[in-house]
């Protein structure tokens, strides 16, 4: 397992392999944001990983570019067993391409919250 989204395929946490891949096109570039592989295509400088109690929230920022990536984690108040689960949820991915300096801070502040 890795602390980044690029390094190694993606697992579930149990460490069973569980691959997932993302690729973003952006001005005509193909970057790999999620996922180990296809390795033909460069990941963006990852900035950081904030693990929360109720989401986790990769930032990457390089290159002419800025993505946010918040998995929430299932919050089912009437399912314990849910509830307790130590993970996120790739169903419920948010992904968000910020362009201005205003709109990425502002954005960064909420989800630090």
């Amino acid at each position: 397992m890795a602390d980044t989204l690029t390094h190694d395929g993606t697992r579930h946490w149990t460490g069973a392999p569980q691959s997932i891949t993302i690729l973003a096109r952006i001005d005509g570039r193909t970057l790999r944001v999620m996922g180990a592989e296809p390795r033909q295509f460069p990941p963006p400088p990852q900035k950081s990983v904030e693990v929360l109690p109720t989401r986790t929230v990769y930032r990457f920022e390089g290159e002419g570019i800025r993505l946010a990536f918040t998995f929430p984690t299932p919050a089912l108040p009437d399912d314990l067993e849910v509830l307790s689960r130590a993970r996120s949820v790739v169903g419920g991915l948010f992904i968000r391409m910020l362009s201005d300096d205003a709109t990425w801070r502002q954005w960064a502040g909420r989800a630090a919250r």
